[in-house]
């Protein structure tokens, strides 16, 4: 509907300039502009023409991709008009890592404590021994880890309740008759059946971004250092390459939440 108001306006524009363009202004700019002023309206006039036919065209092109947008669309609010806590599933998911979070960095304060502290005031330092810095390194993993999961664990949840919504055969009304809990029962069916799945796909997701962390430090290290070129440009690249990887995966992880 857009695209034919936009097609019908850029003609009736161009139709207007190419008829009526120059001459409203002549009482103002005289006879002696008033050719130039129209040769500069019937310009306006086929680009107004040209645009409309890119619009058409446009529209002829991607019709079938106009379709399946609003046939999705579509389908997406009907799906929430069924199922409303789709509507507070990322409301609730924002909560869960926020407390989880808290949680979390609790823990590691209570970790940190452990440290041998030397001095005072602002000159205290904190001393770990291997195995304090392996529980360090351990409990920041698994915190990540934890984080993602709540992600995967939502994105699992989603689509299963579209797919239930759908799976569903339309009544003589052609409406699904779903329940709006589809995305709780979600949940239930992800921690009960693909919880190693989910596990797998968010460990593989928390290393990179781990990983990710660490090359960032070893950049801000190396500035602080004096900022070699050469280390410099090899940590962008590696960087560049774990972003890469890890785009891959979370569209492969979600997808295979779908899937399954």
């Amino acid at each position: 509907l857009c695209l034919t108001l936009g097609i019908v306006l850029l003609v009736g524009l161009g139709y207007y300039l190419w008829t009526q363009g120059g001459t409203d202004v002549t009482d103002h700019i005289g006879e002696e502009h008033s050719e130039q002023a129209k040769k500069y309206s019937r310009a306006l006039a086929v680009l107004s023409w040209v645009g409309s036919l890119c619009l058409a065209c446009l529209f002829c092109c991607c019709y079938g991709d106009i379709e399946l947008s609003t046939a999705c669309v579509r389908s997406g609010t009907e799906v929430i008009w069924k199922m409303p806590l789709l509507l507070m599933a990322p409301l609730v998911k924002a909560f869960t890592k926020t407390g989880l979070a808290l949680v979390l960095v609790i823990g590691f304060v209570h970790l940190w404590s452990t440290a041998d502290i030397t001095g005072t005031g602002t000159r205290r330092h904190y001393h770990f021994d291997s195995e304090q810095q392996l529980y360090l390194a351990m409990y920041v993993f698994v915190g990540c880890w934890l984080l993602t999961f709540v992600t995967a664990l939502y994105q699992f949840s989603i689509a299963y309740a579209v797919a239930k919504w759908y799976d569903i055969e339309p009544g003589e009304d052609d409406e699904r008759d779903a329940d709006c809990f589809g995305v709780v029962e979600g949940v239930r069916c992800g921690l009960r059946y693909h919880l190693g799945s989910l596990a797998f796909g968010s460990a593989l997701i928390a290393t990179l971004e781990l990983f990710q962390r660490l090359v960032e430090y070893a950049e801000i290290k190396n500035q602080q250092e004096g900022g070699n070129k050469v280390v410099s440009s090899c940590l962008t690249c590696v960087l560049c390459c774990c972003k890469c990887v890890e785009g891959i995966l979370r569209f492969v992880s979600k997808n295979a939440y779908i899937d399954m």
